[in-house]
């Protein structure tokens, strides 16, 4: 239901079932970060299974799976745009229907 990144976070604010529990949380992410509010259906299509990394020249980028892209959206990869230099996809519908996981679930962070 949600990602953040270095400046925007995207998360389905519709999941949060009590509403001052969903306001608390939109106001803390906009403290730092623009937040694009996904619906339930973008849930489903894995937008909130997405990782920032850094490409090899330092710049950031954002991993998702092909699906995720699609449903993002030309708006919504729009806003992610303003955010990373480049939205990285690959189609991994396999791993996404048997695993129940996508992009972000299938790399390792190291810190």
């Amino acid at each position: 239901m949600m990602a953040v990144g270095s400046d925007v976070a995207v998360v389905c604010l519709e999941s949060v079932r009590d509403p001052k529990e969903r306001q608390r949380l939109k106001a803390a992410l906009e403290k730092h970060h623009e937040v694009l509010d996904i619906s339930i259906a973008q849930v489903e299509a894995m937008c909130g299974n997405v990782l920032e990394l850094e490409d090899g020249r330092g710049l950031p980028v954002l991993a998702m799976s092909s699906r995720a892209h699609a449903a993002f959206g030309k708006e919504g990869r729009g806003k992610l745009l303003r955010h990373v230099s480049e939205l990285v996809h690959a189609p991994i519908d396999t791993i996404e229907r048997v695993g129940g996981g996508s992009v972000r679930c299938s790399l390792a962070e190291l810190f």
